[in-house]
Formats: C-alpha cells, sequence, structure tokens
C-alpha cells in the first residue's frame, strides 16, 4: 500500500480543511484542488508535493454563479487511493464537512497552517491583522479551530462576528506576526502568495 510522507499528510489536512475537496469514488476516495489561474503557482506548488500521487494539472473555465461569468482555473487531484478515505471519515459527516474533533492532536505543523491560511486567508487591509474565512464551519468548529491555532502554534485568536450566524477566525496584530513568521518558510516556496503575508520591515518603515 502506498504511503504518504508527514509532509503530504500535513499538506492535505490544510488543504482540506481550506477550500480541498475530498469525495469518494467507487471503493475509495481522492482529494480535488482547484484554483483561479491567478494562483497557478500556488496550485503547482501542491501538485509537485503530492506529484506521486497524483493526476496531471488540467485547464477549465468555470462558471461563477453569482455573476454568471466563466473564469479559467486550474485544477488536479489525487488518484483514488485507499489512503485517502481517512480524510474523508476525519471531515465528513451526514451534515457535510466539519472540522475533526482531534484537530489538536493531528495539525501539527508550519506546512498545515500555511496551506490552510493561503486557501482561506487572508490580511485586514485596515490595520495589521488577519482573517481567516470560516464562515462554513459551525461555532463549535471554530472553537476546536482556536484551540488547535493555541496549543499547537502559540496563536491566541477569537471569533469575529461578520453576519449574523456567521463568524471568521480574527488573529490580531500582537499575534499575527507570529502567525507570518511561522509560515514565512513555507510560503517562501510560493513567490506569487507573498502577498497574504505581513512584511514586519515593511510595517515599522510606515510607522517611523
Amino acid at each position: 500500500m502506498v504511503q504518504l510522507s508527514f509532509e503530504q499528510d500535513q499538506l492535505l489536512l490544510g488543504a482540506i480543511l481550506g477550500d480541498g475537496c475530498v469525495e469518494k469514488n467507487g471503493l475509495n476516495c481522492r482529494v480535488k484542488f482547484d484554483h483561479s489561474i491567478a494562483q497557478k503557482q500556488y496550485l503547482v506548488w501542491k501538485y509537485n508535493k503530492l506529484a506521486n500521487l497524483s493526476t496531471k494539472i488540467r485547464f477549465s473555465e468555470v462558471l461563477d454563479s453569482r455573476n454568471h461569468r466563466k473564469y479559467l482555473h486550474a485544477l488536479f487531484n489525487t488518484k483514488s487511493l485507499e489512503i485517502f478515505n481517512r480524510y474523508y471519515d476525519l471531515f465528513y459527516t451526514a451534515r457535510g464537512k466539519l472540522v475533526p474533533d482531534n484537530m489538536v492532536d493531528i495539525f501539527k505543523s508550519p506546512i498545515a497552517l500555511a496551506t490552510w491560511y493561503l486557501d482561506d486567508g487572508a490580511k485586514r487591509t485596515d490595520c495589521n491583522a488577519l482573517r481567516i474565512h470560516t464562515n462554513s464551519y459551525p461555532r463549535s468548529n471554530q472553537e476546536l479551530l482556536l484551540e488547535m491555532l493555541y496549543v499547537n502554534f502559540g496563536i491566541e485568536a477569537r471569533l469575529h462576528k461578520v453576519k449574523r450566524d456567521e463568524n471568521v477566525i480574527y488573529i490580531p496584530s500582537n499575534m499575527a506576526f507570529e502567525f507570518c513568521e511561522i509560515i514565512i518558510p513555507i510560503v517562501n516556496e510560493i513567490p506569487s502568495m507573498r502577498y497574504k503575508l505581513l512584511d514586519r520591515d515593511t510595517t515599522e518603515d510606515n510607522e517611523a
């Protein structure tokens, strides 16, 4: 049976927590990755980490249901293998995709954190803080994520309401730089995604 490396496992956990999708395909499961063409370099980075387990990258026009316009996307998926069934069992329930209860035990490394943030995170435009868009998860799941961030990475974050019954994870400025320092070695492998990071030197220059 094919084995995953620790790095591959952690990347998959971050990606599935973010924009990745696990689907059943016959007896086994596969993981699907889909990014806009603007994030092609990021998708290629994921592919290179998982190339021995994946189909080739392809390109497709995807219809945006919000404005009915088509956009070019880059996509790939893993092969359908027994090793991916674990991720379906971890994240998927009758209610859809949810955060696993044992997140503190399994979500351990900077590559997991970086992949999740690059999928779902963003800098605030009005201050030196970060958001991770966890709107699709219920509050109880988001609290599991807050616990994981604190226990495994020393990041104190909180929930910030953006709509009724919808919250995002908010990482305040005193923690945001520490968060970025954890994931910088990973993000440096993907130069096109550095725009999501805070730059301490630039910020200090602007404040001088």
